[in-house]
């Protein structure tokens, strides 16, 4: 379908999910040299990315796209196509890098999280 209506805009590539999808895959990465209480923090990291990229799936899909624009060539169908909004672009972007950049943080320093948790909770 690209191919026939030129190559893809910015707009239409959605960044910020795959920044998204690279953090679960950070996230699960960390997880194989876990031991005691960490694994499970960290599987329950995988479990609210997997919900953040959901949420954010559905918001761009209802508030993210711009009105249809209908192309049509001489004896073919008319392709519809929806562009990205710019603002969906750079918010998906910008949220896929603070949740990467906030996840990578916590795996680093996650002994110290689970203290911290500790100690609050007590």
């Amino acid at each position: 379908m690209l191919s026939r209506s030129g190559s893809p805009e910015f707009e239409d590539l959605g960044i910020g999910f795959d920044i998204l999808v690279g953090a679960m895959a950070m996230q699960v990465a960390f997880i194989p040299g876990s031991h005691g209480e960490e694994a499970p923090v960290r599987w329950g990291g995988v479990g609210v990315l997997l919900m953040i990229l959901l949420a954010m799936a559905v918001a761009t899909r209802f508030l993210g796209y711009g009105p249809a624009l209908t192309y049509t060539r001489p004896g073919e169908e008319d392709m519809i196509v929806y562009r990205m909004k710019s603002r969906a672009v750079t918010v998906t972007s910008c949220t896929g890098c603070a949740v990467l950049c906030a996840f990578w943080w916590l795996n680093v320093n996650v002994e110290w999280v689970l203290e911290a948790w500790k100690d609050l909770l007590h």
